[in-house]
């Protein structure tokens, strides 16, 4: 796998590098782990530091071109990146709350009172008084 740089942007607000370049690989396309790997040998930053937003690559090519944010350090990263749930709990982070016992729920009660049967049939008191 080689990599090429082709923009950096430097973002001293959320303490990154914003990285822009190609990939060219054999075979499949390298995950973003792979990449994100490459990355910190090719730029002496450490691999959990970095965040590979997105990997693009045609049908068949063995070129991709893709966009990582190199943060100062892992706690730096953790402050302004979100990661999805399965993510978090593949990281080892909070796992989700379980749900509730259902002894503890209380159906909730209907907000409309009930119709008069007379009304329920479409009676004279449905709102059809005047048409012709």
């Amino acid at each position: 796998m080689e990599i090429q740089i082709g923009k950096t942007i430097e973002n001293p607000y959320l303490q990154r590098k914003e990285v822009h370049g190609e990939v060219t690989f054999t075979g499949a396309t390298p995950s973003q782990k792979q990449l994100a790997d490459a990355l910190a040998a090719k730029l002496g930053a450490k691999a959990d530091a970095i965040f590979v937003v997105h990997v693009y690559t045609g049908f068949g090519s063995q070129k991709a071109s893709f966009e990582a944010h190199v943060y100062q350090s892992k706690e730096q990263l953790e402050k302004v990146v979100r990661l999805g749930k399965k993510a978090r709990e593949k990281a080892g982070g909070k796992q989700a709350p379980a749900a509730a016992p259902a002894a503890e729920a209380k159906p909730a009660a209907s907000p409309a009172p009930a119709l008069k049967a007379e009304e329920q049939k479409g009676g004279a008191k449905g709102g059809q008084e005047g048409r012709a």
